[in-house]
């Protein structure tokens, strides 16, 4: 988890990434009308980037990005030296959405021990339909474990 950098306006600066030693960002707003950098942006920093197109709206379904957002976390957390930053507009609700996906899916926390896991860290307001869509998650993989045992 520490190794999970969540800043706000770190994503467009370039100095304090180099500074940080960031090799992977998560972009939770991506596109055109949101937090508009890319993978053009990063070039000559060497960083992975990945980008999803999220609506802060209880409505939008992030969920359909849980299990590649948290597969690209991994990968830039087990790379050399690997620092992943994720972001999103205000950090407090697209990107706690997927780094608490993240902490579920490969971490193997509970919902609730996510969300207290983050909370200790930093202030965080996931909309309700992130949450309902996290809860859901929390079930699934609940029912992963069980049909295992």
């Amino acid at each position: 988890m520490d190794k999970v950098i969540k800043r706000k306006f770190t994503a467009r600066d370039k100095s304090v990434l180099r500074e940080l030693g960031i090799t992977h960002i998560l972009n939770a707003a991506s596109g055109k009308y949101r937090i508009n950098t890319g993978p053009e942006f990063y070039k000559d920093l060497h960083i992975d980037y990945y980008g999803v197109e999220a609506d802060d709206d209880a409505n939008f379904d992030l969920s359909v990005y849980f299990h590649p957002a948290a597969q690209f976390i991994r990968t830039g957390l087990q790379s050399n030296k690997g620092k992943v930053l994720v972001h999103c507009a205000m950090g407090i609700s697209r990107a706690a959405s997927i780094v608490l996906a993240f902490l579920m899916i490969s971490e193997g926390l509970t919902l609730v021990d996510a969300l207290r896991t983050v909370g200790e860290h930093r202030d965080i307001f996931p909309n309700h339909g992130f949450l309902e869509q996290l809860r859901q998650l929390d079930i699934k993989l609940e029912n992963k474990k069980g049909s295992r045992i």
